[in-house]
């Protein structure tokens, strides 16, 4: 029902109320002129705002997004006759050739389009009319796949009058084009320019046009395009024909991942696509899960820890001037983005994202809720023609469940969703979030002075290497306590029989260092009333220990992730190798052993006497 009116509204907007007479046929004498200022350009003419070599412009282009092709475009010549393609729809063991398979398509591409026309018209459409309006739209998108992909590839710039000539002598592209324009305020003159690509096609669709009979097929056709966007909107019945039709053309185990047949679990996770709602869904859970004060509490432990970091750059004795040069040169000019970028807890400008997007009610189907929310980010797009584009710089960091370092942008981000596992504010003691966090962190920053790195690779390498040779000899030398296979691979200096890595071994030593010189930088409690978490550093030993815990995730099939990124069964060797060469771990719980640590990575300032437990 609600997706019916929608239709209606869509088709009424566009063609005015005449557009469909009482037994659902469309029935009016529109020119295709008149349909495409009514409709505007998107079917036939996609465009896109980009900004080159600074100066932003309009780009023409033809459309990609076929469902169907003109079978004389196959060139099944080309392929051996015993030449098959599987589908995932067909019994095991089966296959077809690719000519039965784009014939296959073709026949659910039709099922899709008169189910969907069943389900909008309320039995107001005959079955032979159906058949008729479906075959007709199939025939035309086969006619401009055929153009599009048949036109040479080209790229020119010219102005709107001379590329409305491409079609036909007196086109109004401006006009067309101005229909959708008008809703980002920006005007499209005749003299504007646009830069176009693969001309071709729209001389083909000018010819196209002027042959065309029965204009109701390319008003139809547009309509469709319309319908089949909305198509995508989870937790409908259209929806449920849409994922029909893509398991009876996919070649792959297309939408088999859905793991819950919840809709509105399913509606949820679509509005969170980037071009959709992430950036409000992730500025409302950043708000109610990871304010600005929890920023700010983890921002000044990253300070602390970046110090600590700076001072085992600068007095480490296995790295080289140059290295250490360098090294301190990607540490100022690194990006971190703790949490998310601040400009999402700005209310203002949240709205600012959405403001092409009409009010709905509440009450209306979710199609056409995810309807106003893709046109919105359309037009958003748009902006940049005017620059009041809004960057949503960073914005993908918010939603990700674990810290990263990337290299080939110096780029250090630790997500919101990430943070809220870890972070415990007051009256919960430091120690604990920098005995996590902090730890999390100190591991981030020593990945950025790592061997390996993408930023250095060379055309025959899959990342580049960052230390030079005399780094390389001195670390391999001094990490005999570690399991440097990564770093020391292609020397004979390889030890890794150990389960302790160069990153767990410096953050733990990173972070704790912090902690002990945070102190006057803090108020609040710093203990906990309780025997086994008397001392901060108990505290901090306790919360960096709940790193390597395993957590599980049930489904049909049983997996387990690691926090720390190291096979399950390695957690407990690694966790222990760790902390038994630990002098502070030793001393915090009286332990006793005869592991000593035998690397001389820390600096002597930080590395403090080791003794045997």
């Amino acid at each position: 029902k609600h997706l019916g009116s929608l239709c209606v509204k869509s088709w009424t907007t566009i063609f005015g109320t005449m557009a469909c007479n009482t037994n659902g046929q469309t029935n009016f004498n529109l020119s295709y002129v008149e349909i495409l200022k009514r409709s505007g350009p998107r079917s036939l003419f996609p465009y896109s705002a980009e900004v080159k070599d600074g100066v932003p412009i309009i780009v023409m282009s033809p459309p990609t997004n076929f469902e169907v092709y003109d079978q004389d475009d196959y060139d099944y010549h080309e392929y051996p006759d015993d030449m098959d393609t599987e589908g995932d729809n067909n019994n095991e063991g089966t296959t077809m050739s690719l000519k039965d398979f784009a014939q296959k398509s073709e026949k659910s591409y039709k099922t899709f389009i008169t189910e969907t026309i069943k389900l909008v018209s309320n039995g107001s459409v005959t079955e032979n009319q159906t058949n008729e309006i479906a075959n007709n739209i199939i025939s035309f998108e086969k006619n401009l796949s055929k153009l599009a992909f048949g036109a040479k590839k080209s790229t020119e710039n010219m102005t709107i009058t001379q590329l409305s000539k491409k079609i036909s002598d007196k086109f109004p592209m401006a006009e067309v084009l101005q229909k959708d324009f008008t809703v980002v305020g920006i005007t499209i003159e005749n003299n504007t320019n646009v830069t176009v690509k693969d001309v071709e096609y729209y001389n083909g669709v000018g010819t196209l046009l002027e042959t065309m009979k029965n204009t109701n097929i390319l008003a139809n056709y547009i309509l469709w395009t319309y319908v089949k966007r909305m198509a995508e909107a989870e937790g409908t019945l259209l929806h449920k024909i849409y994922l029909e039709y893509k398991r009876n053309t996919s070649i792959s185990e297309y939408d088999k991942s859905k793991s819950t047949d919840d809709k509105q679990l399913q509606c949820l996770y679509q509005l969170l696509q980037s071009d959709v709602m992430y950036t409000a869904g992730a500025s409302y859970y950043i708000k109610a899960k990871f304010n600005g004060t929890s920023k700010s509490e983890v921002t000044k432990i990253f300070k602390f820890i970046s110090s600590e970091f700076r001072t085992f750059i600068e007095n480490n004795t296995w790295m080289s001037k140059n290295i250490k040069k360098a090294a301190i040169e990607r540490l100022n000019n690194m990006t971190e983005v703790i949490g998310y970028p601040d400009w999402m807890m700005e209310d203002d400008t949240i709205d600012f994202m959405y403001k092409y997007a009409s009010n709905v009610s509440e009450n209306a189907s979710f199609v056409e809720h995810y309807h106003q929310l893709k046109e919105n980010d359309h037009f958003q797009k748009l902006l940049v023609l005017n620059y009041c584009y809004k960057d949503k710089t960073n914005e993908d960091v918010v939603l990700r469940s674990n810290a990263y370092y990337l290299d080939r942008l110096d780029m250090l981000a630790y997500p919101a969703a990430s943070l809220v596992t870890h972070y415990r504010p007051q009256p919960i003691p430091r120690a604990l979030n920098f005995g996590t966090i902090g730890v999390i962190l100190g591991k981030l920053l020593t990945a950025s002075v790592d061997r390996f790195h993408a930023k250095y690779k060379t055309s025959n390498q899959s990342y580049g290497d960052f230390w030079d040779n005399s780094t390389k000899a001195k670390f391999c030398n001094y990490s005999k306590c570690l399991n440097n296979t990564k770093q020391c691979w292609d020397t004979r200096d390889v030890h890794n029989s150990s389960y302790q890595h160069f990153l767990g071994y410096t953050s733990i030593r990173l972070s704790h260092e912090a902690l002990k010189k945070s102190k006057d930088n803090y108020t609040g409690a710093s203990l906990l009333p309780d025997e086994k978490l008397n001392s901060e550093d108990k505290i901090f030993f306790t919360g960096y220990g709940s790193l390597y815990c395993p957590y599980s995730i049930h489904n049909s099939t049983k997996k387990v992730e690691a926090r720390y990124y190291i096979q399950e069964q390695d957690l407990p060797k690694s966790l222990n190798e760790v902390v038994s060469k630990y002098k502070e771990f030793n001393s915090t719980f009286n332990c006793s052993g005869d592991l000593t640590d035998t690397c001389n990575l820390i600096p002597p300032q930080l590395k403090r006497d080791v003794i045997t437990c």
